[in-house]
């Protein structure tokens, strides 16, 4: 995704991959239909320059409604679509999916679960340490923390991701490795915990 003159979230690249077959099945740059403020290259991947060779060599769907036309060749209204941090590939394509797991959404809430505990442990020392200031959160810069799809890749499969720099992401990578983290949550969910 780039971002729009209008600074709104703006569709540059789409990829889809086969979950069983990591087959692609599209994978294009997009020229936006609308005046760009810039490409976010250190998060897209994607260059100014990029784009005006897709263009010229018509090497590009031409704007965000053939984009989301080519996904539909592949994904009907039954369809599960996996990504981690969903919404923002959704609200980029402008498109309204029932069927979508989300990684993000998955690990989030086995994060909650962490933290509660951890703050469950951290009253219990509290009590015997009266008078111990709690040192401030610091804020994180955008893209890291333990929730990023590079993060639950490392920890949860051992495997580097998105380590191109400032290059960018590349997003049949991306694709990839959001196939794999909800399949790591399939293969390893805790039905000892299942209602």
């Amino acid at each position: 995704m780039g971002t729009s003159k209008s600074n709104e979230t703006e569709l540059i690249r789409v990829t889809m991959i086969d979950y069983f077959t990591s087959e692609v099945l599209v994978d294009s740059l997009v020229w936006p239909s609308v005046p760009m403020l810039h490409y976010n290259t250190r998060y897209s991947g994607v260059t100014a320059g990029q784009m005006h060779q897709a263009k010229r060599t018509a090497n590009c769907f031409m704007g965000r409604q053939k984009a989301l036309e080519a996904c539909w060749k592949f994904v009907g209204a039954d369809t599960v679509v996996v990504a981690h941090g969903g919404q923002n590939d959704l609200a980029a394509l402008r498109w309204i999916h029932d069927q979508v797991v989300d990684t993000l959404i998955i690990e989030e809430a086995k994060w909650k679960e962490v933290m509660e505990q951890e703050e469950k442990n951290t009253e219990t020392k509290a009590k015997g340490a009266v008078g111990k200031s709690a040192e401030p959160k610091q804020k994180r810069p955008k893209g890291t923390g333990p929730l990023t799809l590079k993060s639950l890749l490392k920890k949860r499969l051992g495997r580097v991701i998105q380590n191109a720099g400032r290059a960018g992401h590349d997003s049949h990578e991306d694709a990839i490795a959001a196939r794999d983290l909800a399949h790591w949550n399939v293969v390893n969910r805790d039905f000892s915990r299942s209602h």
